[in-house]
């Protein structure tokens, strides 16, 4: 799962075995590029009927205010649009820890990767790939630069292809009955 999502250009879903959680934990640093993966994400979270947790890490305790300030301004971008948050949150550590901690208790936990080249995150894998490597919850990764599944400025879905990559030491029904659910999300019709 890491080298697709590390070599994938576009977003990546991690599915892991259904654990009968809800809801989507968005995180932000409050970037322009994190502001564009909460509003897709926060799209697609309303669109699947799942609720929002909005949640941003302090790597120390005096920057805490950046990280409430993060989750604010996400708030205020989702507000403006239309999209219901049930709740804010931050924490102050080790941003994977804290991720994985926090995402724990969602569904999906939601991370936009910084961009770096494929060398760079060999050797020092991202927040958004570590956290889809230590955590059951479903991960969703949207790469710099990738190209989204939901049109930042009008909302609307515009999912051109799935790959559905499978484990061939797990059990692939899982994978394969989520995608199934969410295709129609998305205007698919089914699966090859």
């Amino acid at each position: 799962e890491q080298r697709v999502a590390m070599l994938s250009p576009s977003s990546v879903l991690v599915v892991r075995p259904d654990e009968k959680k809800r809801g989507f934990v968005i995180c932000t640093t409050g970037t322009a590029r994190c502001m564009q993966a909460v509003r897709r994400s926060a799209v697609l979270a309303q669109s699947v009927g799942e609720p929002i947790t909005l949640f941003s890490v302090a790597r120390q305790e005096q920057d805490i205010k950046a990280a409430k300030d993060n989750v604010k301004k996400a708030k205020d971008l989702l507000d403006a649009i239309g999209i219901k948050v049930r709740k804010t949150q931050t924490d102050v550590g080790d941003p994977v820890e804290k991720i994985v901690e926090h995402g724990s208790k969602h569904k999906i936990i939601v991370v936009s990767d910084e961009g770096r080249s494929y060398i760079s995150r060999l050797f020092n894998p991202s927040v958004a790939e570590t956290v889809s490597h230590q955590t059951r919850s479903h991960t969703l990764m949207l790469p710099k630069g990738g190209r989204g599944f939901v049109d930042p400025q009008t909302g609307k879905a515009n999912l051109k292809r799935v790959l559905c990559a499978l484990d061939p030491h797990k059990d692939p029904r899982t994978a394969l009955a989520y995608l199934k659910r969410w295709l129609p999300t998305f205007g698919g019709t089914g699966m090859e």
